[in-house]
């Protein structure tokens, strides 16, 4: 792994354990969206629509998000804990622009 990997979980760890939160400048649109999977296509574009000021809901078919990395790819050959994507879904889906 990368330094600048290690960096980047570093980072996203310790936002996660100091209960870091999103904010935004864009108001409320008014405007909400259906995102359908829960895996990085779905997480990258509720991110970007919350920045926006859109509602968003995700939803997935499985009990938590990132279910591919989850249960598709081998423990060992993961670079990123099965934790992350779970905090950065609710955190995304709950998250209030400012």
């Amino acid at each position: 792994m990368s330094a600048s990997t290690r960096f980047e979980h570093f980072v996203g760890d310790w936002g996660i354990a100091n209960n870091m939160a999103y904010t935004s400048t864009a108001a409320e649109t008014g405007k909400k969206v259906a995102i359908i999977g829960a895996g990085p296509a779905g997480l990258a574009a509720a991110y970007q629509l919350r920045l926006r000021g859109h509602g968003v809901t995700i939803s997935t078919s499985t009990k938590s998000s990132a279910a591919c990395m989850r249960y598709g790819i081998p423990g060992s050959a993961r670079r990123v804990k099965c934790s992350t994507p779970k905090s950065s879904a609710s955190s995304i889906s709950a998250w209030k622009p400012v």
